[in-house]
């Protein structure tokens, strides 16, 4: 399917991705990173920002490792940590690309972004 994200029952055109006020964006952002984002918010950690360096780096994990400070293990271990808490495989191109448009979607929400 050109342009669209299919993850479950959840059907996103990227092409078409509805205002950020829209509600159904809002469920979406927080079906996709709800979890990961509490767990930051209970633990103080900011395991959301190494995700983002990840799937911004195209999934490079040198270059996300370089990109979030962190030695390359230590990514590791937290990437897999994101999986964990998630419970996707960040190994697929589909869990990779609908975590992106989640952050992405959260980004374009976000007024100081």
């Amino acid at each position: 399917m050109v342009g669209r994200i299919e993850r479950g029952r959840c059907l996103i055109d990227v092409r078409c991705v509805p205002p950020a006020d829209d509600s159904r964006l809002a469920t979406f952002v927080d079906r996709e990173l709800g979890a990961l984002t509490a767990y930051d918010a209970a633990h103080g950690s900011d395991l959301t920002g190494v995700l983002e360096a990840y799937l911004a780096a195209g999934g490079n994990k040198a270059t996300a490792a370089a990109r979030a400070h962190l030695a390359r293990p230590t990514l590791y271990e937290r990437l897999r940590h994101v999986e964990r808490i998630l419970g996707v495989s960040l190994d697929t191109a589909e869990s990779r690309a609908s975590l992106h448009v989640a952050l992405l979607a959260r980004a374009s929400r976000s007024p100081a972004d």
